[in-house]
C-alpha cells in the first residue's frame, strides 16, 4: 500500500513547471545555438574549408538548437521529479553531463567523418563549452521564472500520462515533417512562378528557404498545440483536443515516407504507417463532432463517425487492390468527393452546434468556427483550384491520401489557424467562466 502512495507521488505533476522548463531551454537552446554556429565556423577555418556564413544556414541551426534546447529542458525537468537541490548547481551538473556524452565521447571514439576535421582536443574546446553553458542558463532561467511566478496562481495538476501521449504524439509529427526537408523531396514547379523575385533564386537556395518554413511551421504548431493545453487549464478535453491535432499532423504532415521504407519487409508492422494516417485522419473527424463537450452532436454524427472509420481503414490499408472498394485507385475527383464530403460533415456539425448556443456561448465558441471553416475551405479550394489547373504542377505527391500534396511551405501555414482558433476558444471560455464567477 505504502509502495502505491509513493509511485502516484509522480503521477500527477505540475503543468506550469513543465511550461517553464520548456521556455527555459528554448532560452538556452538559442543561446548555445550561437555558439554552435561559432564554433562550427572555426572549425572550417581551422580545417581550410571554404564556406559562406549564410543567413539561411544560421537561422536553421538556431531554429534546431531552440528545439534541442525545449527537449532537453524537458528532460531537466522530469529529472527534476526525482532529484532535489539548487537549481542552477543541478542546471550545471546537467550541462557537464551533456557535455560528457554529446562531446568528449564524440569526438574521443570518431574514427572518420566531420567530426575529425580537427583534432579531438580541439574540437572538445570549441563544443564542450556549449551544453555547460546551456545548463547553466537553462538553471538560472528556470529558477528566475520561480521566482516570478504568480503567488496567487494555482498549481495545475495532471497525470504524467497525457504528457507521455502529448510527447509520443509531437515525435511522430517531427518525425514525419522532417520528410519535407530532405533533398530528394520535389518542390512543386509553382514555386519559380510565385512571382519575379524567385526567378533568380538557385535550387538549392529555395531549398533551404523551404526548410526554414517547414521548421518554423513546426515550431509555431507544436508552440498553438502547447497554448491549447495551458488556456484548457490542463483539463482532459484540452489535452484530447492537442493530441487530436497532433495525431492529424504526424499523419499528414509529410509525405508518408517516415515510417514506411524499412517496414515494408515485416509483415507484422507493415502496416504502422497506415494506422497512422488511418487514426489521423479519424482524430480531425472526431474533433469537429465532439468538440467542445465530447458528445456527438448533432446526432447524426454518432452513426456517421463509424462509416469514416470504415472508409479510412479500407482507403488507406488500401484492403482491395481492384473494384470499387479499391479506393486508392478511384478517379481523382471521386476521391475528393469523398475527402471533402467527411471534412465538410465536420463543419456542418459545428455550424449545427453553433447555430444552437445561446449568445453567451456563441461568443466563446466562434473562435472555433472560424478555425474550422476556414481551414477546410481553404483546404477544398487548393485541392480543387490543382485538380482544374493542373499546369500550375503545385503537387508533390501522387497519393491524394496525404495532405502534403500540397506540401511546400506556403500551402502548410494554412493549417496553423485550427491550432490557433481552438487556443482562442479556450481562452474566451476561460475568461468567461472567470467573469461568471462571484
Amino acid at each position: 500500500m505504502e509502495g502505491t502512495v509513493g509511485l502516484s507521488r509522480y503521477s500527477r505533476v505540475d503543468l506550469n513547471n513543465v511550461i517553464i522548463g520548456l521556455v527555459s531551454g528554448l532560452i538556452a537552446g538559442i543561446v548555445a545555438g550561437i555558439g554552435a554556429r561559432l564554433a562550427m565556423r572555426f572549425v572550417a577555418i581551422a580545417a581550410e574549408m571554404t564556406t559562406d556564413f549564410t543567413l539561411g544556414g544560421t537561422l536553421f541551426i538556431l531554429i534546431l538548437g531552440a528545439i534541442a534546447g525545449a527537449v532537453f529542458g524537458l528532460i531537466f525537468t522530469a529529472i527534476g521529479f526525482f532529484v532535489s537541490g539548487n537549481i542552477i548547481l543541478r542546471g550545471l551538473i546537467y550541462g557537464i553531463i551533456l557535455a560528457v556524452l554529446l562531446v568528449f565521447i564524440p569526438f574521443l571514439n570518431a574514427p572518420e567523418g566531420e567530426l575529425t576535421f580537427v583534432s579531438p582536443a580541439m574540437g572538445i574546446a570549441l563544443f564542450a563549452p556549449i551544453p555547460i553553458v546551456y545548463g547553466l542558463i537553462l538553471g538560472l532561467s528556470i529558477n528566475r521564472f520561480d521566482a516570478k511566478r504568480i503567488s496567487a496562481s494555482q498549481p495545475i495538476r495532471v497525470h504524467i500520462g497525457w504528457l507521455l501521449l502529448i510527447g509520443f504524439g509531437l515525435i511522430l509529427l517531427l518525425m514525419n515533417i522532417g520528410t519535407l526537408m530532405g533533398e530528394n523531396f520535389p518542390l512543386p514547379t509553382i514555386t519559380r512562378q510565385l512571382s519575379w523575385r524567385t526567378a533568380g533564386i538557385s535550387t538549392s537556395t529555395l531549398r533551404d528557404l523551404h526548410g526554414l518554413i517547414i521548421i518554423g511551421f513546426s515550431t509555431v504548431f507544436a508552440l498553438f498545440v502547447g497554448l491549447v493545453i495551458v488556456f484548457g487549464d490542463g483539463k482532459v478535453g484540452a489535452f484530447l483536443t492537442a493530441a487530436a491535432l497532433l495525431a492529424f499532423g504526424a499523419a499528414f504532415f509529410g509525405n508518408g515516407t517516415a515510417l514506411s521504407g524499412p517496414m515494408r519487409s515485416t509483415p507484422a508492422i507493415r502496416y504502422i504507417p497506415s494506422l497512422i494516417t488511418t487514426i489521423g485522419f479519424m482524430a480531425l473527424i472526431l474533433l469537429m463532432y465532439l468538440f467542445p463537450d465530447g458528445r456527438f452532436k448533432p446526432f447524426w454524427t454518432k452513426p456517421l463517425a463509424p462509416f469514416w472509420l470504415l472508409v479510412a481503414v479500407v482507403w488507406f490499408f488500401e484492403l482491395a487492390s481492384d473494384g470499387f472498394v479499391a479506393i486508392q485507385i478511384w478517379p481523382e475527383w471521386l476521391q475528393f468527393v469523398l475527402m471533402a464530403s467527411a471534412l465538410l460533415s465536420g463543419l456542418i456539425a459545428q455550424i449545427s452546434r453553433y447555430l444552437v448556443l445561446e449568445k453567451e456561448e456563441r461568443l466563446v465558441h466562434r473562435w472555433a468556427l472560424i478555425g474550422f471553416a476556414v481551414t477546410i475551405i481553404a483546404f477544398i479550394m487548393l485541392w480543387l483550384s490543382v485538380m482544374v489547373a493542373p499546369d500550375l504542377k503545385a503537387r508533390v505527391s501522387p497519393k491524394l491520401d496525404y495532405l502534403a500534396a500540397f506540401a511546400f511551405g506556403p500551402y502548410l501555414l494554412l493549417w496553423l489557424v485550427l491550432p490557433a482558433s481552438l487556443m482562442l476558444t479556450y481562452r474566451a471560455q476561460k475568461h468567461s467562466e472567470s467573469a461568471g464567477s462571484p
